[in-house]
């Protein structure tokens, strides 16, 4: 594979992302799913682990790029979610505070970020990244095992803790940046940032 092709490799990904997703919500239209919607949630998934992956060995992973990939992210699973609602919907029984919850802090968590940045986070968090491993986890279990339990209470908080560490991330670090990997990643750049101004 050409290096040229492979440069172009992560925003092609991305856009896979985003066509597998809306290709899954008009699978479950109908309140029911074909065979191949798991897998091709398996290769949505993949193909954002490895988007960021081939972007920084070929050097391209842009805040652009990044911003994009957030957004894949959010189309994503918004599709999941309403597939899950209209397949699924007594599997939800239960936790429908602890779903607002988190749909109340993710609103605040952007909210909070337009006011200050303009802009919506994109930091791609350690957090983060453990969260999108439980959505993946309860996805397979509540399409393929017909089954939420315990797994998607692990995702709604790991997700919950996510969005709050954003909001603290947002709340350290004065101007608007992507990846930032925790808290102790912004307070180290703060410090970065503080010291360079005092030079």
């Amino acid at each position: 594979m050409n290096s040229n092709l492979l440069k172009h490799l992560p925003k092609l990904l991305i856009y896979l992302r985003c066509v597998i997703a809306f290709i899954l919500l008009i699978d479950s239209l109908d309140k029911q799913i074909s065979l191949f919607f798991v897998p091709l949630f398996a290769i949505a998934f993949l193909s954002d682990v490895f988007d960021g992956i081939v972007a920084r060995k070929m050097g391209v992973s842009t805040d652009s790029l990044r911003r994009f990939d957030s957004l894949a992210d959010f189309i994503l699973y918004t599709c999941i979610a309403i597939s899950a609602w209209l397949c699924h919907r007594e599997l939800f029984a239960g936790f429908e505070m602890a779903l607002l919850i988190t749909f109340i802090l993710q609103m605040l968590s952007w909210f909070y970020s337009m006011c200050k940045f303009k802009r919506l986070t994109s930091y791609h968090s350690y957090l983060a990244k453990v969260w999108g491993i439980t959505l993946f986890v309860a996805t397979i279990t509540i399409f393929a095992l017909n089954y939420s339990g315990w797994i998607l209470m692990i995702a709604i908080i790991t997700g919950c803790l996510s969005i709050v560490e954003d909001m603290i991330i947002t709340s350290i670090i004065p101007t608007w940046k992507v990846d930032i990997l925790s808290i102790f990643k912004a307070l180290e750049l703060k410090k970065y940032w503080n010291n360079q101004e005092k030079q």
